[in-house]
């Protein structure tokens, strides 16, 4: 996997768009970072990626409760947010109490950038470990 800082300097403030996944959208960020990791690109929305368990990826449901379970850099964390949820990418930092996550389209339309998200609100489903 390569290093998710070298990936956030590249695409920091830009678009990332994708034929497959729709312009600006989230999970197109996640398409180019499975791309340049030369994984195999997933099919779907956000929240595909949460409700078909995708192969090559190990699925951990959230639990909040648990300040020592959280998603590892490089990680997909899944929020379910609307009819397509939200999608991005587990950085350094990510502790027990909150998810430091590289995305884009949050808000709608923005470019992509770091935010800072709780496991509560939105709520995160959980995330997706790369095997």
């Amino acid at each position: 996997m390569i290093d998710p800082n070298v990936f956030v300097g590249k695409w920091n403030g830009k678009y990332v768009g994708s034929p497959i996944a729709g312009i600006h959208q989230c999970v197109a960020l996640i398409k180019q970072w499975e791309l340049e990791n030369g994984w195999q690109n997933t099919w779907g929305n956000a929240i595909d990626y949460w409700n078909n368990g995708e192969a090559g990826y190990t699925k951990v449901a959230n639990n909040p409760n648990d300040l020592n379970q959280f998603p590892p850099a490089g990680s997909l964390v899944v929020f379910e947010v609307g009819q397509f949820g939200h999608i991005g990418i587990a950085l350094p930092g990510t502790n027990g109490r909150h998810i430091v996550l590289f995305n884009q389209n949050d808000p709608i339309g923005h470019v992509s950038d770091v935010l800072t998200f709780d496991y509560v609100h939105p709520k995160c489903l959980g995330w997706l470990i790369h095997e």
